[in-house]
């Protein structure tokens, strides 16, 4: 039998679920507005607080202030009290000098850069750009850019607005490694360059590919150079992911995508806990890795090591990563000022935040301060991180069950017949010597122009020797035929001063009115004679750009000319010879 409910029941039970959903309403809505008041309470609190702290100021302060700079102060105290070196207030100027920078991702004066805490720690300089022309080198320090202070506004800020329009000019204030500080003006121009580079170490069948940064068109050249290598079946990739500064969210999405299988390969977060997931397809690159990290790995490219070590892709070798793990927000206050604040977290697929941790590597190798300064002239016997990550994807490749190529014996030498040791087209003990003299004995440009001349002779076939014959004055020298080449020498009364570079300049074959002697005798010094105990090249004097010179068998040259043409020059000439 249905039990049946009078009209009156219904209409009770009805009225008594509405005074209760009534009741549960309108304690919330008082609660939001308690909360409200509160808030709003508090918020006129501190503007009355800070009302009359300006008050007092602008009555009492000994001197005439500045109503706006006051509030550009107080505000960058608010953002500097987060603790969050990626967020910056930007005011008016900053932030136009900003937009402009970003709008201009190619353009500038050609390095890169790292955050040094209250300065841009400038890490390489790329050959020709406006940054080399203008004489700045590894490791100093920029502590203001157009007037500010990047203590001031921050790295990020500092190193966008170092960028800027093709054809202006950005003057930085450069603190040297010895302390002194200069001024200097930098025209920026359009940076040529290449994302991603690749090559092949054939005597190891291993992939090298080198990524400069994850900005636009990242993807299709790590696509175009990945795909390249497994067609080419190398038996496993090395990613040299050092001096990265990181890039657009886009394409690291783009590049994890085509190397790893199906699964999550990108997490981020905001404040209310809102999460976006990215994933990836089933396709991927079947190949044992490495990944390179230094100190200047951050960002995007941190991730990008981070995410293929947890999918167990690769492994890391280097030093620990910068430790940046949150995404930025551009907020415009509406006065022509902004805020750049930290607005998203991100994570790994594993719920990873990089946040001030960074990624610490499986292999730690650190490189050396004098060889960081000269990173991208490095030979890669010289760089230490490089030959570690080779053994450590070795040692991957045969745990996989792939095989290395057979190294290539050792051709038998012939008995010594007394004669120079000096070949065409191959090396020599002598030759050794003179490469590891160059390392040993000289820095800086000297040094990197002087590898760079001996890797030329070397792929032009040009015979290079050792000579330390002559006693107090020489190291060792490149000889290239009779009348041209180069060597070192160490202070001595002929040869005062440090270990230097000599270049041989005696007659070359070729026009004579080529222009390329003269830009090497632009760089001979003024002697006017021959060294005692030295031949006399013959010749006499001559007139170079209104200056005498003596036609020396050995003529200075220090290597250091900042637009490379001196090497250049001697390369012409050398081939002339030859």
């Amino acid at each position: 039998m249905k039990k049946r409910f009078s009209l009156s029941t219904v209409v009770a039970l009805m009225l008594l679920v509405a005074a209760v959903t009534f009741i549960l309403t309108f304690l919330e809505v008082r609660d939001q507005l308690n909360r409200g008041l509160e808030d709003s309470s508090f918020q006129q609190s501190q503007a009355a607080k800070y009302n009359l702290a300006r008050k007092y100021i602008g009555e009492y302060f000994v001197r005439e202030v500045d109503g706006e700079e006051l509030e550009d102060a107080a505000i960058k105290g608010m953002v500097s009290s987060l603790g969050d070196k990626w967020s910056t207030y930007l005011d008016a100027a900053k932030f136009k000098a900003y937009k402009e920078a970003t709008d201009s991702t190619y353009v500038g004066i050609g390095i890169t850069a790292s955050d040094g805490g209250d300065a841009v720690l400038v890490m390489e300089v790329y050959r020709d750009s406006p940054a080399f022309r203008a004489g700045l080198k590894p490791f100093e320090r920029i502590i203001e850019v157009d007037g500010f202070s990047v203590a001031d506004i921050g790295f990020g800020a500092a190193a966008a607005a170092i960028k800027g329009a093709e054809g202006t000019s950005v003057r930085l204030i450069v603190l040297s490694e010895d302390g002194n500080e200069r001024k200097v003006d930098v025209v920026r121009a359009v940076i040529p360059r290449e994302i991603v580079t690749s090559e092949i170490l054939t005597e190891y069948n291993i992939g090298l590919v080198r990524v400069a940064d994850f900005e636009t068109g990242a993807y299709a050249e790590f696509r175009e150079a990945v795909t390249t290598l497994q067609e080419a079946k190398v038996g496993g990739i090395i990613f040299d992911m050092r001096m990265n500064p990181g890039g657009k969210l886009s394409e690291l999405r783009e590049i994890l995508d085509m190397l790893l299988p199906e699964g999550t390969i990108f997490i981020s977060r905001d404040r209310a806990g809102k999460e976006e997931r990215y994933t990836s397809d089933a396709s991927e690159v079947n190949l044992p890795m490495v990944v390179i990290t230094n100190s200047a790995t951050y960002s995007a490219a941190e991730y990008f090591a981070a995410v293929l070590r947890e999918y167990g892709k690769a492994l890391i070798v280097g030093e620990a990563t910068t430790g940046k793990g949150y995404a930025q927000s551009t907020i415009e206050l509406g006065d022509g000022s902004a805020l750049v604040l930290s607005t998203i977290e991100y994570f790994t697929p594993m719920g990873k935040s990089l946040a001030l941790t960074g990624v610490a590597p499986d292999v730690e190798v650190i490189m050396s301060e004098d060889d960081l300064r000269h990173f991208r002239t490095l030979t890669h016997e010289q760089d230490n991180q490089l030959q570690a990550a080779i053994e450590t994807l070795k040692g991957s490749i045969i745990e996989s069950g792939g095989t290395l190529p057979t190294p290539t014996p050792e051709p038998t030498p012939e008995p010594d017949d007394g004669g120079d040791d000096v070949e065409k087209g191959g090396s020599t003990m002598s030759e050794s010597l003179i490469e590891d003299a160059i390392k040993e004995k000289l820095t800086g440009d000297s040094r990197k122009n002087a590898l760079d001349l001996v890797e030329f002779l070397h792929a032009n076939e040009m015979a290079l020797d050792s000579n330390n014959d002559d006693g107090e004055g020489w190291a060792v020298g490149g000889v290239v035929g009779d009348s041209a080449g180069f060597m070192l020498v160490n202070g001595s009364e002929q040869f005062p001063g440090p270990w230097t570079l000599w270049f041989n300049s005696c007659d070359f074959s070729g026009p004579a009115d080529d222009g390329l002697k003269e830009t090497v005798w632009a760089h001979a010094s003024p002697c006017g004679k021959c060294h005692a105990g030295w031949e006399d090249c013959g010749g006499g004097d001559r007139t170079i750009f209104g200056k005498d010179f003596q036609r020396l068998c050995h003529s200075p040259l220090m290597f250091t000319d900042p637009d490379g043409r001196t090497l250049e020059s001697i390369k012409k000439l050398l081939l002339m010879d030859k």
